[in-house]
């Protein structure tokens, strides 16, 4: 029997990414026992309708409903050729009607059923619950749709350890015999173990989450500011002119039109001239005719035709490759406000990529507006190889000699700053801030950096800190522990103690009390040793905050690891997984295919028709998955 995923492209291709596909499989018995717990509509469940798909496509789970659609119109086929389908009941007499009308007309109703199909008709409508523009029947963006499902996954991740955690609780309350699910389900400790693996692996920011590097220069003091911002889907722009596009669209227009008035002609020319051309070799003068009809000297009636304009070139072809350049190469900046001038002024600015995800997602930006405002698309191709270095797309972080932008505008307030900034705050330039989109505690960063400055200069301010990670954060003071702990320093070291000895004094006998008098106690108790003793203390100390550091870094986020340059795979090697493709050139119709690698072998996915590619348009593709060579194929 032939296998059909006929599924929406964004959720084909996310799960057919071997840790994406056994999460969500592994997750769904959990799901299943969790799902009385939780008090919701299986119908508005996400991640049990997401764990649903993924198990259908994973597994025969769903077969069942298929046989019995199959039973139920044998039995109306039987009733309508001989009156007595209510007597089927067991499978095997199904399948000897079933023989037995094989070569009957009766037998044309059950082609629909040879194709075992996923049609997640739930999963399209609680789709369009989350989102309205993906319940209508209109012309979707693939990016979009996609982008929106990584959201909704990551969103979930939580979600889905909570419920995990509430299915354990009721595989415990089942050995009282008061969880009646887990009973019908079969569901063990095994398929706990199996979804807490599962969420551990395969978690979507991890999966998916890159950091992107943004380097922007002063033209005029040199001086440069680094930030960083969260992707996940990496947006390439193709680097053809629109113009040569809409020409060579003309061109191929006024060729095709040519074509279509010369066959007219010619068929105008010929059609009368049959009859005549027979009377005319009756004729005496036949011979004539003919060979004045042929003379060097004669023209058409209709004098002479007008040449066909030859077809147009093709449009250029680029690669991948360049399209990266492109995102790669610097961009001019004329209205930047430099915090190390004080003014506006041109500024380049750069963009690289912090991290390489397991799974890297590539958008060709084909679609784009026109100077009349409409969507147009560029449908030249690009060529994608089969594998992808893009190692030369690694951001550097701050260079050697670089002079970074002062960031007084964006420092942190002291405690006396922080107290006396909010009783300085214009409201009605806060309120003018805010209206224009900015959150609050934004718009109070800004009127703190500009120091009672314009709502331009504070807008200016905005969007050059915008994709700061704490730009809306509320204001933070300083920590008072840290100005006690100075404090407390200064006093021992009036002793006669150095700095070094104070604070492993501090470090020794810990908070609490009167840490100055315990301190300085420590440090006379040690006096025969007390190099020694300050050395052993810093010592474990230091190593004490590099183990926590090394604990906080696995479970940091990509965008943090970026910043503290701890990634830990720079060789940005890629390997082609899957594509999805825009079919036409119309950018407001058209039809999506993908197309995902089965055993080293590109598979066609167009609605219910599934085949291997045998010529697959990869130049011609919209969005592109690759995996990191370091991730396996298969878990």
């Amino acid at each position: 029997m032939q296998t059909v995923l006929s599924v929406p492209f964004g959720p084909q291709v996310v799960t057919s990414l071997p840790l994406v596909r056994e999460k969500y499989v592994a997750l769904l018995p959990a799901l299943l026992v969790s799902l009385s717990a939780s008090a919701g509509m299986p119908t508005a469940d996400f991640l049990l309708r997401q764990s649903a798909l993924a198990a259908a496509l994973q597994s025969p789970r769903y077969r069942l409903q298929h046989a019995r659609r199959r039973a139920a119109v044998l039995k109306k086929v039987a009733r309508a050729e001989r009156g007595n389908g209510d007597a089927l009941e067991e499978t095997d007499e199904v399948h000897a009607l079933e023989h037995k009308i094989a070569d009957t007309d009766a037998a044309k109703c059950l082609a629909y059923l040879e194709t075992d199909s996923v049609t997640p008709q739930l999963y399209r409508h609680l789709v369009g619950t989350l989102h309205p523009e993906f319940a209508s029947s209109h012309q979707q963006d693939a990016e979009e749709f996609f982008s929106l499902l990584l959201q909704w996954l990551e969103d979930r991740d939580r979600e889905a350890a909570t419920r995990v955690e509430e299915a354990r609780e009721q595989l415990r309350a089942a050995q009282s015999g008061a969880a009646e699910t887990v009973v019908a389900t079969d569901f063990t400790e095994h398929d706990v173990a199996c979804a807490e693996n599962a969420l551990k692996r395969a978690k979507i920011e991890q999966l998916f989450t890159f950091a992107v590097e943004q380097r922007i220069e002063c033209a005029e003091t040199k001086q440069v500011r680094y930030s960083y911002t969260r992707q996940q889907i990496l947006p390439l722009p193709v680097p053809l002119d629109p113009e040569i596009q809409q020409r060579f669209e003309r061109e191929q227009r006024e060729h095709e039109e040519a074509e279509r008035r010369s066959k007219k002609r010619q068929k105008k020319k010929e059609g009368p001239g049959i009859d005549k051309e027979l009377e005319d070799r009756s004729s005496p003068e036949s011979t004539t005719t003919v060979s004045s009809e042929n003379g060097a000297g004669s023209s058409s009636p209709g004098g002479a035709e007008a040449s066909c304009p030859p077809p147009p070139e093709q449009l250029p072809s680029f690669t991948l490759s360049e399209c990266l350049d492109s995102f790669l190469s610097s961009t001019l900046l004329k209205d930047f406000y430099s915090s190390a001038t004080g003014k506006k002024g041109e500024a380049s600015k750069q963009l690289r990529l912090a991290s390489f995800p397991p799974y890297l997602i590539v958008q060709l930006k084909r679609f784009f507006a026109d100077q009349n405002w409409q969507a147009k698309k560029l449908y030249c191709p690009v060529l994608v190889p089969e594998e992808l270095s893009i190692a030369e797309a690694r951001g550097s972080g701050l260079r050697e000699g670089e002079v970074v932008m002062p960031e007084e505008s964006s420092r942190r307030p002291s405690a006396g700053e922080a107290a006396g900034a909010v009783t300085a705050f214009d409201e009605e330039l806060l309120t003018t801030l805010q209206s224009m989109g900015f959150s609050e505690n934004a718009c109070k960063r800004a009127c703190l950096a500009v120091q009672g400055g314009s709502p331009d200069a504070c807008v200016d301010w905005l969007m050059a800190h915008m994709d700061d990670a704490d730009v809306n954060d509320p204001l933070r003071s300083e920590s008072p522990s840290s100005s006690g702990t100075d404090e407390a320093v200064a006093m021992i070291s009036s002793m006669g103690f150095t700095a070094d000895q104070a604070k492993a004094g501090l470090l020794a006998v810990g908070p609490g009390g009167d840490v100055c008098s315990r301190a300085a106690d420590w440090l006379l108790n040690h006096m025969d040793d007390l190099d020694a003793a300050v050395s052993s203390v810093l010592a474990e100390t230091e190593k004490t905050q590099r183990e926590a550091e090394m604990e906080d870094v696995s479970a940091l986020t990509p965008l943090e690891k970026a910043r503290r340059g701890l990634d830990d795979n720079p060789s940005g090697l890629y390997k082609l997984h899957g594509f999805i493709t825009h079919m036409g050139k119309n950018a407001n119709s058209g039809h999506y295919v993908c197309h995902v690698k089965r055993a080293g072998k590109l598979v066609l996915f167009n609605d219910e028709k599934v085949a291997e590619a045998v010529e697959p348009p990869i130049d011609l593709g919209y969005i592109y998955v690759f995996r990191r060579s370091d991730i396996p194929d298969e878990p």
